[in-house]
């Protein structure tokens, strides 16, 4: 059996914060300002589930639960002049603009040399003017994820029992503040006391800050088995006890190219995320 959904939703008279203008710039940008009701959001996706039962005997029993989902978002009518550098992103500034993915990264296009090492202080010219300032900003990437993925199973064979729950997000995209904050030789000075700088230092050989470049904003796309259980239903051990274990493993393992402790970032801004847990568990049922 399955199911496919698909919808495109528009939503009008956002609450959004309103920043008011600096310096006549053509750019709203860390200015004070309000909240008030502007702007469109459009949202359209499709979801597909499907459930098959591929073994199904007085024995056997295996079932398998597979849905895929992925969403467009599209803002629009967001300001006056149809753009916004919203400063809420700590080191990094989110940029929406109308007919874009909102809360993208607003960010320097970091340039690499010909062996693929970020060039310190290099930038692509981006309006080609000769001058590398805000104007060569660009929007990259976005938080939000393309397409998500799960995958659920569960077999039993007699008294044994055994599930599995893997789940997928692919195109996310996560600032890795972590490493912008701490990959710079020039970061224990900065303090005024020692510390231990990131490995990623290895990686560019940055001297000073890069809070603005490409080079932070990761493909943080994963893969991950949520649990692992096994359970064993022993029947009656006793005059009228019946005992059932069951084994569990949450959190099993994550696939990704993400550098961070985790690419499951829902603010899109790696701050130093507290690792998820692995966590074992046995549990005993007792019926009496």
């Amino acid at each position: 059996s399955g199911k496919i959904d698909f919808y495109n939703r528009t939503t009008k008279n956002l609450l959004l914060d309103s920043y008011l203008e600096m310096y006549g710039s053509s750019i709203l940008l860390k200015g004070y300002g309000r909240i008030d009701n502007g702007g469109t959001l459009n949202c359209s996706g499709g979801e597909f589930t499907v459930n098959v039962i591929p073994i199904m005997t007085n024995k056997i029993v295996w079932s398998i639960s597979l849905n895929a989902a992925y969403q467009k978002t599209i803002i629009n009518d967001f300001s006056k002049n149809g753009s916004v550098i919203w400063n809420t992103l700590s080191t990094v500034d989110s940029y929406i603009k109308d007919g874009s993915t909102p809360n993208m990264f607003w960010v320097y296009n970091q340039e690499y040399s010909s062996t693929g090492k970020p060039i310190e202080g290099l930038y692509v010219d981006t309006n080609a003017d000769g001058v590398i300032n805000s104007d060569d900003k660009i929007a990259y990437h976005s938080p939000a994820p393309d397409c998500l993925l799960g995958l659920n199973s569960l077999i039993t064979y007699g008294r044994l029992t055994a599930g599995v729950s893997f789940r997928a997000n692919i195109g996310n995209y996560v600032y890795n503040e972590t490493n912008a904050q701490l990959a710079f030789y020039q970061q224990p000075a900065d303090l005024g006391y020692l510390r231990n700088i990131s490995t990623d230092y290895l990686n560019t050989g940055f001297k000073t800050s890069h809070y603005d470049s490409s080079y932070y904003v990761e493909n943080a796309s994963f893969l991950k088995m949520d649990y692992f259980n096994v359970g064993f239903d022993f029947g009656k051990i006793s005059k009228g006890v019946n005992l059932k274990l069951t084994a569990t493993v949450q959190n099993v393992f994550t696939l990704t190219g993400y550098k961070g402790v985790d690419p499951e970032i829902p603010s899109g801004v790696d701050y130093g995320f507290y690792p998820r847990p692995r966590i074992f568990s046995l549990k005993a049922n007792l019926d009496f």
